[in-house]
């Protein structure tokens, strides 16, 4: 099974294979090498939102001291990113089969950090009472369709930062169990 995606402006595309020794990667010179399966100490599942886009990521931490991150979404250009998210999935869906069948100790995290998800929480509570509260200010105060903006924005930010915050919340979960709020729903 092979996945292929370019991860930013700043690097080239390269392809990862999963072969029965390791993850084999392929840059775009055609330089291969290989992470095998017994290097990987943690394997972490998120979803990441921005401003323009969303996508899911699967981070793997190497004994080597260093990651390997894949993520759902190819950077085709400048603001111009390509979902693969069903190419995605069932590249980590065949990882964790591997991995699960290969029983190593792998630890296997899901969302962000306990820290992270918890500030990412007083952020949401300060803007989902502050903003609908500064909406509803400037309607008493006349200006009706700046209010009518923040309460419809405001509206839109909570259901995205319920999305954000229901996909990531911190925990661990077992190889032969993918959490499916991390994985693309296309598959």
């Amino acid at each position: 099974m092979i996945y292929s995606f370019r991860k930013s402006a700043f690097e080239k595309e390269k392809s990862y294979e999963l072969t029965q020794d390791g993850i084999k990667i392929t840059d775009h010179e055609g330089a291969v090498s290989l992470v095998k399966y017994s290097d990987i100490l943690q394997v972490n599942l998120s979803f990441v939102s921005t401003k323009h886009n969303s996508f899911y990521q699967c981070d793997l931490k190497l004994n080597a001291g260093n990651n390997l991150l894949f993520k759902s979404q190819h950077f085709a250009g400048i603001a111009n990113f390509e979902d693969r998210g069903t190419d995605y999935a069932n590249f980590i869906t065949g990882m964790h089969k591997i991995l699960n069948a290969a029983g190593l100790n792998i630890k296997y995290k899901k969302g962000i950090s306990s820290l992270g998800y918890f500030a990412s929480m007083a952020v949401f509570i300060i803007a989902g009472i502050i903003f609908p509260i500064v909406s509803i200010g400037m309607l008493i105060g006349g200006q009706i369709i700046f209010g009518i903006v923040g309460i419809f924005v405001s509206i839109m930010l909570f259901l995205r930062m319920k999305k954000y915050m229901k996909k990531n919340k911190p925990g661990a979960y077992t190889p032969d169990l993918l959490p499916q709020t991390l994985i693309p729903e296309s598959v």
